[in-house]
Order: structure tokens, then C-alpha cells, then sequence
């Protein structure tokens, strides 16, 4: 059989325009995946040099509230041969202090911890220290104590670095010049290396240590007790005293102080009779305390400082009595102890609610308590609504406890022996408090 020669073979080859076309292509994808390598590197790099920040900044945190490192760079001849580095304290706001390192410990001798122009991190070589600087001096209210910013600045990384701050406490000679008064103190600003707490809780006397002439005042007044166990429809939960943190205050050596603590104001609540409920155990007829109208709440007293030879240094008064308002009639569900009284509607009080305001210059009228003028230092008011429901009720809280204002709790409670009234339960206020920080 003759073979057919004249069929066409579907086969064609490649030409240098697709060679080439290919090729480009090609090169577009290498060079796309080399340019997200490199991306993802730097950015790797970058994750690593805020690691290696945040770990150095760990280990700064550890030294310096130790104040022996502070004190050997600023205060002593440790590691500044001419003697203590010194201020001018007239122009503070222009105050600068540069160092070329911090040491790991305050002993004569010791490694440098970090160093201008070198590595901040064996984790990432790359990122070096830039600058040790004290500076944005501020004064804190007392002569010669000033707040600064330690700032620690880097160069070399992937990404510009932000500095790490530290604030630090630092005090002066007061005897040197004004434009050149050595530094006799620096410690880590709340850090407690060798600053001293002193705790009262209750009212005594407090010998000022010697050589200590400032000091910072954490301080609560009382705060006021609860109201209305005689109000069926309506509440009032106590008011906190006035507080403060850490306010500078002048301090005479060797001087004694009356530390004065304010008490929280009572708060009346109806009591558990021996008379049993119709039900039987455990349900007990409840009676209403003696001694109190049950138509507000009593204040706490102040906390403060008073110096022989200066005076008061720093007060802060009690929360007042909460006051109930807002009460129609005495007409209603009856309250523990099957008081004439009970109330409802929501007008303005037929009764002349009593307005029991705290003691001293920083009191407000059926208020929290304050520290001084203006309000300054002023706590936090208790809730005063129409409730009939069962629960607590919280009072004007403080951030530390001390000093707020009493709870009000209500449920429901016999009156008789078969009737089902209103028991409502004003606690008493929180005892304020007074911390003292030297150094």
C-alpha cells in the first residue's frame, strides 16, 4: 500500500518572541517574590529590634528602681569625678543632662549597662543607643524636687525607634546656688528602692525622719454613710471622702507630726428581732435601730496633716450624709420595724430632710468630700434613685477603697409577724487613709 505523503503534521516549533516574552515574565515573578523576601526580612528585622526594646527597657526598669545607679551617675563621685552633677535651677525648663552611659549597678566599677554608640541588644546588632538625656526638668510644688524624663534614643534600625522614657524623681542642695546646685538624690519615679511608705490607718503621731524635708501624701477623708431604711421607694448610698495621690508636702526633720485618719460616717440599719415570723425559722420580724430618723445618712470626718510649726499641711474632708429627697407623703408599704411612714409618690418632701454635712473647709453639701479649694481632690458621689428592687447599692468609691462611701442593700423582710415590708440596710462609710513617701 502506497503510504499518503501529503498529510499535515499539527507540530510547529517556538519562536524568539515567546522565548522572549516568557523569559520577561519570568524575571517580573523572580523579581516580585525577591522583593516580598526582602520585605518580610525587614520586617522580621524590625519585630526583632521592638523585642530587643521592650527586653532592654524591662532591664532599665529593674536597675534604675534601684536609686544606688541614678545616684552614682548624678549624685555621687562614683562614676562623675569632679563630684555631683549640678542644675540651674532659674532657668529649669532649659535644663539638660547628658550621659554617656548608665552602669549596672552604682558600685565604683561596675559594666556599663547601655552606652552611647554601642549595640542595644545582642538580639539585634543593628540597633545601636544614641543619647542618654535628662531633660523636661518640672517642678513638683516642693523647692528643689523636680520630675524629669530619662529619654533613651536609638539609631541604626530597620524603622525609626522610638525613644524609651523613664520619669524620675530628683532633689537638689537647697543651700548651693541658684544656677548650680548639685544633685543630692534620683530615684525611678513610684519605684520603692529607697523610698520609705509609711501606712496609717488610724490617728496617731508620726516623727518626720531626719534629713527628710519633702515627701509625696497619698490621702482619703472618710466617706458618708447610706440612707433610707425608713424609705420604702427611694435610696441614697453614701458618699466618699476626698483623695489624692502622691501631693508634695514640706516636712521640718525631727518634727512631730499629727497624722489625723478620717472615720466613716454610721450607718443606721434595722436589726434582726428575736420574734419569729408567722413561716417560722429562719425568718425573723426585723425593727428599725434606735437613735436615728432614717431619713439620711451621716458624714465621714477628714484625714490630715498638721505641723507644730506650719500648720495644716494637707486636708481631706469626709463625704457628707446622703440626703433623701424627693418623698410625697408618709403613707405607704411599711418598712422594718412597721414604721408610720413608709413612703411613695415622687414630689418634693413635706419633712425637713436632714442635711448632715461633713466637718472642715473642703466639705460639700450633701456631697463627697474634697482636698482643698475649687474642689480640688474631690472624691465621688453616691447614687441617689427610686428602687424598690432587691440588691446592693454602691456608694461613691475611691480608687484604693479607703474612704468611700457606705453601701445600701435592700430585700424584702417581715415587719410583723405575717406581713412582708421593705428592709433597707445603709452601711457605714470606709475609714480613710494616709500614705507617706520619702526618700
Amino acid at each position: 500500500m502506497q503510504k499518503n505523503t501529503n498529510k499535515l503534521l499539527n507540530v510547529r516549533g517556538v519562536s524568539i518572541v515567546e522565548v522572549l516574552m516568557a523569559a520577561g515574565m519570568m524575571a517580573i515573578v523572580m523579581s516580585a517574590v525577591a522583593s516580598m523576601m526582602s520585605s518580610q526580612q525587614k520586617e522580621t528585622r524590625a519585630i526583632t529590634e521592638k523585642l530587643a526594646q521592650l527586653d532592654l527597657q524591662k532591664l532599665l526598669l529593674a536597675a534604675l528602681a534601684n536609686g544606688s545607679i541614678c545616684n552614682a551617675e548624678l549624685a555621687g563621685l562614683t562614676f562623675n569625678p569632679t563630684g555631683a552633677r549640678t542644675i540651674d535651677t532659674t532657668n529649669i525648663t532649659a535644663q539638660t543632662i547628658e550621659l554617656s552611659s548608665l552602669h549596672a549597678s552604682g558600685a565604683s566599677g561596675a559594666p556599663n549597662l547601655i552606652a552611647v554608640g554601642e549595640t542595644a541588644s545582642p538580639n539585634a546588632p543593628q540597633l545601636k543607643v544614641s543619647k542618654i538625656i535628662f531633660e523636661n526638668f518640672v517642678s513638683t510644688g516642693v523647692p528643689d524636687t523636680y520630675i524629669v524624663d530619662l529619654n533613651i534614643s536609638f539609631a541604626g534600625g530597620v524603622r525609626e525607634t522610638r525613644p524609651i522614657n523613664f520619669k524620675m524623681h530628683i532633689m537638689v542642695d537647697p543651700t548651693a546656688p541658684a544656677g548650680a546646685r548639685p544633685i543630692k538624690s534620683c530615684l525611678e519615679s513610684g519605684a520603692t528602692g529607697q523610698s520609705y511608705r509609711f501606712v496609717f490607718t488610724t490617728t496617731q503621731d508620726w516623727v518626720v525622719p531626719a534629713n527628710v524635708k519633702s515627701g509625696f501624701v497619698t490621702m482619703a477623708g472618710g466617706g458618708g454613710s447610706g440612707a433610707g431604711w425608713r424609705i420604702s421607694n427611694m435610696l441614697a448610698a453614701g458618699h466618699s471622702g476626698g483623695y489624692v495621690f502622691s501631693h508634695p508636702v514640706n516636712f521640718v526633720p525631727g518634727e512631730k507630726i499629727t497624722v489625723t485618719v478620717g472615720k466613716g460616717g454610721v450607718g443606721f440599719t434595722p436589726y434582726k428581732t428575736n420574734t419569729l415570723a408567722a413561716p417560722g425559722p429562719p425568718y425573723y420580724v426585723y425593727n428599725s435601730p434606735a437613735g436615728d430618723d432614717g431619713l439620711g445618712g451621716y458624714p465621714g470626718t477628714s484625714s490630715k496633716l498638721v505641723s507644730p510649726s506650719m500648720g495644716t499641711l494637707l486636708e481631706c474632708a469626709g463625704g457628707s450624709g446622703a440626703t433623701i429627697g424627693g418623698v410625697d407623703s408618709f403613707a405607704g408599704t411599711g418598712v422594718a420595724g412597721n414604721v408610720s411612714g413608709a413612703t411613695t409618690g415622687s414630689g418634693n418632701p413635706p419633712f425637713s430632710a436632714p442635711n448632715r454635712s461633713a466637718v472642715g473647709p473642703y466639705s460639700t453639701v450633701s456631697g463627697p468630700g474634697a482636698c482643698g479649694p475649687s474642689n480640688y481632690g474631690i472624691g465621688n458621689a453616691g447614687i441617689n434613685i427610686f428602687s424598690t428592687d432587691s440588691g446592693t447599692y454602691l456608694g461613691g468609691t475611691t480608687p484604693f477603697g479607703y474612704g468611700s462611701g457606705g453601701n445600701v442593700g435592700r430585700s424584702g423582710c417581715y415587719i410583723t409577724t405575717t406581713t412582708i415590708g421593705t428592709c433597707t440596710y445603709p452601711a457605714n462609710g470606709r475609714d480613710g487613709v494616709v500614705f507617706i513617701d520619702v526618700y
